[in-house]
């Protein structure tokens, strides 16, 4: 599901990449890749269930990430 995810994130970037490399684009295509763009927000998990050898060094995290909900 995750590497679905990726790659449906990916296509609006290889269409702009694509057009790109070949002219100019369009406002109405430019207006329907914009359309056709999103980002999807979750939460983050209320219990981490990885487990990691050492601690993570999350003060090399922007202030804003680490307490962002």
């Amino acid at each position: 599901m995750r590497r679905r995810c990726v790659f449906l994130a990916l296509i609006p970037l290889i269409a702009c990449y694509s057009l790109a490399a070949h002219g100019s684009v369009s406002p109405e295509m430019q207006k329907a890749i914009r359309a056709n763009t999103f980002e999807v927000v979750m939460k983050k998990p209320e219990a981490d269930s990885a487990t990691y050898e050492k601690p993570l060094p999350l003060e090399l995290l922007p202030f804003h990430e680490r307490n962002d909900a």
